[in-house]
């Protein structure tokens, strides 16, 4: 069921977009069509998404940021092209929420390390330029264009996408790396979570790398890198392959080598090597 609801849905947003075509199909037809397209949507709703909102709550509980309990719980009804969207977009507003908050997603017996300081520079310089952007392409829409709706649409749409930069800056901060007696998260904002287990790990060192690739998670051989402004400084070298835990499920290619950044190197470099001597003979938690 949770399989098949994936084409339904989209079947119902391909109907919908040629209904809302003018001239197409006349109104009295697509109005009782919409009518039941927006009824089936309500039933698969109250019979799909209730149980997964419950199953959703119960990994918050758990301990699941937000957009991993998303993604897990979402992956076989949505396609992933619109469930990367409904994750990245959930876990931005979680990002808004959590700074109004003042509340990081990071355990209270952890011990957090920053990153994203030179991507949060140019992002903040973006931010403070994009109001002019946005008051001159108004300006420009109501003085060219006669369309209300169209200019509407312009002013949200710019606004909007405002809105999304400063969430995925603040989603690097609230969402930071952190290190337990048991395991290691690293993040990317909200779009990347990796859960990697201490006893595992067998040496790290500071080891400056320039990435050549723009994915946040490059592999290489038996590398793993999570890139932060194409670049990684701290590197875990692991005693076997495995399988770390990427946003929520085993990542299927095993990895020897685990390469981050972090805007504190040097306590990075003694804080995980104090946890490793600290965790020798500790299981972590099981987040499969």
């Amino acid at each position: 069921m949770k399989k098949a609801a994936r084409w339904i849905f989209l079947t119902i947003f391909m109907i919908e977009a040629v209904l809302l075509l003018p001239g197409l199909v006349a109104p009295e037809i697509a109005t009782v069509l919409m009518a039941l397209l927006v009824g089936t949507a309500i039933v698969l709703v109250l019979v799909i998404f209730i149980p997964v909102f419950s199953a959703v709550r119960r990994r918050l509980k758990d301990g699941d940021s937000i957009s991993v309990a998303v993604q897990h719980e979402m992956k076989e009804i949505l396609p992933k092209p619109v469930l990367v969207a409904v994750r990245s977009e959930i876990g931005l507003w979680a990002a808004f929420y959590r700074t109004l908050r003042r509340k990081k997603d990071c355990p209270s017996t952890a011990t957090e390390l920053k990153y994203g300081r030179e991507y949060r520079v140019m992002g903040w310089v973006l931010c403070a330029i994009a109001p002019i952007e946005i008051l001159a392409i108004g300006l420009l829409g109501n003085y060219y264009i006669s369309n209300g709706t169209v200019r509407i649409v312009i002013w949200v749409v710019s606004i909007y996408s405002l809105l999304w930069m400063v969430g995925m800056l603040l989603s690097t901060i609230v969402y930071p790396h952190y290190v337990t007696p048991t395991e290691m998260v690293f993040r990317y904002g909200n779009y990347q979570t990796i859960v990697i287990r201490n006893d595992w790990v067998t040496n790290v060192t500071v080891m400056n790398r320039d990435r050549i690739k723009t994915k946040s998670i490059e592999i290489n051989d038996d590398l793993m890198s999570l890139n932060d402004m194409r670049k990684t400084n701290i590197l875990l070298t692991f005693g076997s392959e495995q399988h770390p835990i990427v946003n929520g499920e085993p990542f299927a290619q095993p990895i020897r080598r685990f390469s981050f950044w972090t805007d504190e190197p040097g306590k990075a470099l003694s804080l995980i090597k104090e946890h490793l001597t600290k965790g020798e003979g500790h299981q972590a938690p099981s987040r499969q």
